[in-house]
């Protein structure tokens, strides 16, 4: 099965343009409806039940989430039931009278089988580099499932699609054992604000199913093919990559291009382009990913940050009008509405969500931040060392241990997470907060993980890290585990 896997990947590295690679294609397309048709995908991954209720009940809808401690089956996994659960949602919507144009031939090719989007999983997982210590499979996974929850918490991915259906009795036990679990698990005062009900400003409407199935395919692959560098050192050492893409937005232009050449032999090409004609969509999906892929450039980071603060502005107006007296305040309320609509496109909701998703780590609980933190910090250091690349241990990294022993490994972390925080993450979730309130539970979090790192700051410089043997009395629960 590997080396059917491994053809597939391959295979995605050949432009079909002309007549001969028209024909390859065609019978590649034959060779993997073979394998689909063949192998059981889910069955191969090995996962025993329990690990798949596990997975299912305390891992996919959980901010918690222990990427760490998932195998790459696992992962895989988790990232079948997002994309089923998303797939279910748009087969939910065309077979309604609204979309009765769209033929049962058309959506099984914009739908997938369970067994292929499966394999189309493993060749994902293929086309990312597992000696990267950060911007991995792990990675996209992660991202993945951010977005995912942000979706559910901002009302557009429906929570009634779920693909094991249970009966009421069942989901009540389910529910009490996953409280008494997760209080066992984690802090009170964390669950309570990931839980905190915020009233939505989203209209449902705003996100078709077919856009929400193609932000989440974005956010799985947004980083694909990643050779563990930035942007700033491919054009500082002038790489082809720089030169093709003239030094903008270059690892996103690629990720892009190798994620397209890879998603065009699962989903069919006619529907990956053309969808607006199909289903009345404003925007194809290719033009959705893509666009979503790009915005996770941190070069375009403060420009982000600008359309949020126009939002702010627009809402700050319409909230003064909103107590005025004024005769014509509902036709000025109304119009601030529509300006609001117009500018808050479905391409822009996907990109503010996939930006906040890609740099979401450091709004985890303690135990998870600091596993991707110090991920992160071993990527980097390789960047910095490029010279003796080739002896560097590309085994996979263990991030399975405690909290106290990674602090006590890396000692300076708390610099790269303070620095990250107050430069980029606090401003982004604070300022998205005007269009999304729902995500209130990342602005929390962070400030308290942020607060964590200043008091270690704080130990370490000016108390000569004296209290860092005690951390075992002093940290919360939620961040032990």
């Amino acid at each position: 099965m590997t080396n059917n896997l491994s053809l597939i990947c391959q295979t995605n590295s050949f432009n079909f343009v002309s007549l001969n690679s028209s024909i390859l294609k065609k019978r590649f397309q034959n060779y993997l409806d073979l394998i689909v048709h063949n192998i059981d995908f889910e069955e191969s991954l090995n996962i025993s039940s329990s690990r798949k209720f596990f997975i299912k009940e305390f891992c996919v809808d959980s901010w918690y989430f222990p990427s760490h401690d998932l195998s790459y089956e696992e992962l895989i996994y988790v990232a079948f039931i997002i994309i089923q659960k998303s797939c279910n949602d748009v087969k939910t919507e065309y077979n309604s009278n609204s979309c009765s144009n769209l033929s049962s031939n058309s959506l099984n090719d914009l739908v997938p089988s369970n067994n292929k989007i499966i394999c189309f999983l493993l060749a994902v997982k293929n086309s990312y580099h597992a000696g990267n210590k950060f911007h991995n499979f792990r990675h996209a996974i992660d991202v993945l499932q951010a977005t995912y929850f942000f979706l559910i918490k901002l009302n557009l991915l429906s929570t009634d699609s779920l693909i094991y259906a249970k009966s009421q009795s069942q989901n009540r036990i389910i529910k009490n054992k996953k409280l008494n679990i997760l209080n066992s698990l984690k802090s009170k005062s964390i669950t309570q604000i990931v839980n905190e009900e915020v009233q939505n400003t989203l209209d449902k409407s705003v996100m078709k199913p077919i856009e929400v199935l193609g932000l989440l395919l974005a956010a799985l692959g947004h980083d694909t093919g990643h050779p563990g560098l930035t942007n700033l050192f491919l054009c500082k050492h002038e790489s082809p990559l720089s030169t093709i893409f003239n030094e903008t937005s270059v690892l996103e232009n690629y990720h892009y291009i190798m994620f397209e050449k890879l998603i065009t032999n699962f989903w069919t090409e006619k529907h990956f382009i053309d969808l607006p004609k199909t289903v009345s969509c404003c925007i194809s999906l290719k033009n959705l990913i893509t666009e979503s892929i790009l915005a996770t450039d941190m070069a375009k980071h403060s420009e982000y940050i600008t359309k949020i603060k126009h939002f702010k502005e627009l809402a700050n107006e319409y909230n003064n009008n909103a107590n005025k007296n004024d005769i014509n305040k509902d036709e000025i309320k109304n119009k601030i509405k529509n300006q609001i609509k117009e500018k808050l496109t479905s391409k822009l909701l996907c990109s503010l969500i996939i930006k906040c998703a890609d740099i979401s780590n450091v709004t985890r609980p303690l135990r998870v931040s600091t596993q991707w933190g110090i991920a992160l910090g071993k990527e980097f250091g390789e960047i910095a060392t490029l010279e003796s690349l080739l002896t560097i241990n590309k085994r996979l990294l263990d991030l399975t241990l405690r909290l106290v022993s990674c602090l006590k490994n890396n000692p300076e972390l708390y610099k790269g997470q303070i620095f990250f925080i107050n430069t980029f993450a606090l401003e982004l979730f604070k300022s998205i907060l005007e269009i999304f309130p729902n995500l209130r539970f990342a602005v929390g979090i962070i400030e308290k993980n942020v607060a964590f790192w200043e008091k270690i700051k704080y130990d370490i410089e000016i108390n000569d890290g004296k209290e860092l043997n005690g951390l075992d009395e002093i940290l919360p629960l939620e961040a032990i585990y």
